[in-house]
């Protein structure tokens, strides 16, 4: 990437107590944009060697399905086992989340989506 270059998202991390927070903000999305701020999360994940992360996620546009399967396959290959990764979406899809849920689970990775933020805190905490 270019260094004068946009990206077409902004990522924010924050230290918390017992978890990393991640603000994911943007309105577009497609397998290579998802590819690069997942990548930005994993290496903040090894540096940081966070077990858990909260990822707070606002874009409007949503991955298709087949894009969803190939980048959960590659952050789980990525990702250290045991990490457990909160998503808190602000554009919610049932059946896109439930699917992301399954297709990480199958892959040893424990993710899993939240309606709020505190649900997702006691989630990480167990």
């Amino acid at each position: 990437m270019d260094k004068n270059e946009q990206k077409p998202y902004e990522v924010y991390f924050e230290h918390r107590p017992s978890y990393l927070y991640v603000r994911l903000r943007g309105n577009e999305e497609n397998y290579e944009i998802a590819k690069r701020y997942w990548s930005e999360i994993i290496t903040f994940h090894h540096v940081s060697e966070y077990s858990r992360i909260l990822i707070e996620k606002q874009i409007s546009q949503a991955l298709a399905m087949q894009d969803v399967f190939r980048v959960v396959t590659e952050v789980a290959f990525m990702a250290r086992i045991g990490v457990k990764f909160a998503f808190l979406d602000h554009y919610f899809d049932a059946e896109k989340c439930e699917f992301e849920e399954i297709v990480s689970n199958n892959r040893g990775l424990k993710l899993k989506h939240f309606e709020s933020l505190s649900s997702a805190e006691r989630w990480l905490a167990d």
